[in-house]
């Protein structure tokens, strides 16, 4: 999974990857938030996540937005 800095960087380029996507005739990535694989250093909360529809970065519990929300997982690699 990518750290919080990483997805960062994908929102960022959201726009150039779902083109690609949609070229691939892939699935666009969702406008919902996605977990990052950074932790949160506030004790309440399991981990850093970016919704992709506003780019807001936001402290999550896992266990209650796992349960009532609709979270994704991106996971990534490099490419060389």
């Amino acid at each position: 999974m990518p750290t919080l800095a990483e997805l960062c960087g994908i929102y960022r380029n959201n726009d150039t990857l779902n083109a690609v996507l949609d070229a691939l005739g892939l699935t666009h990535l969702h406008s919902s938030y996605y977990w990052s694989s950074s932790q949160s250093a506030n004790k309440n909360y399991d981990a850093w996540a970016v919704d992709f529809s506003s780019g807001t970065v936001s402290y999550r519990d896992k266990v209650y937005n796992g349960k009532y929300n609709d979270f994704y997982v991106c996971c990534v690699r490099a490419f060389n």
